[in-house]
């Protein structure tokens, strides 16, 4: 229960920072914040709408697949939680909300950063332990 929680968090800690950004509330000294209204996907890679709802929903499944087939469970939670946040966006605003810039790296957001690290971290754990079943 306490990893469902800290999904919840993360998610709502994304779109508090998104909404924050939207209503130009952000700290812009530094330059580290700043609000972007990205259609795309990362990079600025553009998909047609239809293929890139295609392949969301497939990698959507394959988490949730991998979620109940995996003891690194947590990973995968964090990683869904910034999946399912972008989502949001992507139904409501029709583009995901990006706000964090970092020298000449592309404008982010936290639930990018969630779901890098989860990803990233369950690959981590899966090679240390290969005898791990999906």
């Amino acid at each position: 229960m306490k990893k469902f929680f800290l999904a919840g968090i993360l998610m709502i800690a994304d779109q508090v920072f998104k909404f924050l950004a939207m209503k130009d509330l952000l700290p812009t000294s530094g330059g580290v914040f700043r609000y972007v209204c990205n259609p795309f996907l990362s990079w600025g890679i553009f998909l047609p709408e239809a293929l890139f709802w295609i392949l969301w929903l497939l990698a959507f499944g394959a988490l949730l697949v991998l979620l109940k087939r995996t003891s690194y469970d947590i990973f995968l939670l964090i990683a869904f939680s910034g999946a399912f946040s972008n989502f949001i966006d992507r139904t409501l605003y029709g583009c995901v909300i990006d706000y964090i810039k970092i020298g000449s790296f592309p404008i982010f957001n936290l639930a990018d950063t969630c779901i890098t690290l989860g990803i990233f971290l369950f690959i981590i754990n899966y090679f240390k332990n290969p005898s791990e079943k999906l």
